[in-house]
């Protein structure tokens, strides 16, 4: 799995459409176990964070301004992903006053870019 996102977030993605992103390429019966371990859904988070730091290290000086974040989803990791947003305002409607709204449940979003 490390690989594979390695991988997938290795060069700083340009897209013609709003955004770009990437969830979790694991199985969710996997992801979402009650049997996995903490140690590995805390490692596939701080990967995930990790990625985002990379993205930002590497985006071109022309994509500065896009948005690139890594959306947790808790309890439940299947749903997490890596989000480049390329249009500020697709970016501003995603979100409302900073949280995300999921099957009933707010969430908090934490801009590091």
């Amino acid at each position: 799995m490390k690989r594979r996102i390695d991988n997938l977030t290795e060069n700083f993605s340009i897209d013609n459409d709003r955004y770009w992103h990437m969830h979790l390429p694991v199985s969710q019966a996997f992801i979402d176990s009650p049997k996995t371990p903490h140690a590995i859904k805390r490692d596939c988070i701080q990967l995930l964070i990790d990625r985002v730091e990379h993205l930002i290290s590497i985006r071109p000086p022309s994509n500065r301004n896009n948005k690139v974040l890594a959306a947790i989803d808790l309890p439940d990791l299947f749903g997490s992903q890596i989000i480049i947003f390329y249009d500020e305002e697709y970016y501003k409607s995603f979100f409302i006053d900073k949280t995300i709204i999921k099957d009933g449940q707010k969430c908090l979003l934490i801009e590091i870019s």
